[in-house]
């Protein structure tokens, strides 16, 4: 899954669609809890709980989606570029 970690707000967003599962889940139970792991070497990752918050501010959500689509963009022609 796709996700972006904002430092200034402290927290982590993705994007799915309104009726997907995640979303249903969240607003029948709000407690969530994450794993985000480094596939390379050396492997490494975070697990952590918190709130989740479903957001409908269509201006915040372009900003977010903005963000995760760049941050993985990027990673992608990295990667590309590497012999």
């Amino acid at each position: 899954m796709w996700f972006y970690y904002d430092k200034d707000k402290s927290g982590i967003f993705i994007l799915t669609s309104i009726n997907a599962k995640k979303t249903l889940n969240i607003k029948r139970n709000p407690k969530v809890y994450f794993s985000v792991d480094d596939c390379n070497i050396p492997y490494r990752g975070v697990k952590g709980r918190g709130v989740a918050i479903i957001l409908e501010n269509r201006t915040m959500l372009t900003e977010i989606a903005e963000k995760i689509s760049l941050k993985y963009y990027i990673d992608l022609i990295i990667r590309e570029q590497k012999p």
